[in-house]
């Protein structure tokens, strides 16, 4: 995921250029930090250029819809996973 071109991403107030942050590129973005973020972060993130479109009027493009949704519950269900193979569940003996 390295760009060796990252400046591209951020206009002159250094805010986010959304013109070449896309969705695409934001999914990539995703799915490469979800190595160290948990998923809780990932949707902050989201909801950071969720508000950048609204604060710049920006119609915020459908991929950012049903799509990105699709790709969070995976990303949360991997999640799961993960941390139910490190701390599996104990069960209460019966006696």
């Amino acid at each position: 995921m390295k760009d060796p071109n990252i400046a591209r991403f951020f206009d002159a107030s250094d805010y986010l250029n959304l013109a070449e942050f896309t969705p695409a590129f934001f999914e990539q973005f995703l799915v490469y930090k979800r190595g160290v973020a948990k998923s809780a972060t990932l949707s902050g993130y989201r909801s950071a250029i969720k508000d950048l479109y609204r604060l710049k009027r920006i119609v915020l493009p459908v991929e950012y819809g049903d799509d990105m949704k699709q790709l969070f519950s995976g990303i949360k269900r991997l999640e799961a996973e993960q941390t139910s193979v490190v701390r599996p569940r104990i069960r209460a003996s019966s006696r």
